[in-house]
């Protein structure tokens, strides 16, 4: 895990918390180390008013609470509507997901939805 430049971050490209565990005599050893991520997710943002559910599908850090800021708007989804009632940008999708973000179930389906309409 560490490069030659001794940077530890340098291979893992992430945000990450470093926690070094043990008694802190590392002579010859290398430290026990514990990597904590920053998680990005790519969920649902409900917005609309009471009764009238509307949705913007997102990229946000895991640890936000469901209708705060997000990173990046990659959709949008209505239940109210018919027929198809969601848009859907792959290639931000897809440029996501490659970068680690991980979707919720209901967003992981609309995602296989897309894929299989576009192909």
């Amino acid at each position: 895990m560490v490069c030659g430049c001794g940077n530890l971050l340098h291979r893992i490209g992430a945000r990450a918390l470093l926690m070094v565990t043990g008694n802190g005599s590392f002579r010859g050893k290398q430290p026990n180390l514990i990597f904590i991520y920053n998680m990005v997710a790519i969920r649902l943002n409900r917005q609309g008013s009471k009764d009238r559910p509307y949705y913007k599908i997102v990229v946000v850090d895991s640890r936000a609470r469901r209708d705060g800021d997000f990173i990046e708007q990659v959709g949008t989804y209505n239940p109210m509507a018919e027929g198809e009632n969601y848009t859907l940008d792959l290639e931000k999708v897809e440029k996501w997901i490659s970068n680690g973000a991980q979707p919720s179930e209901t967003v992981a389906s609309m995602i296989k939805k897309a894929r299989a309409a576009k192909a």
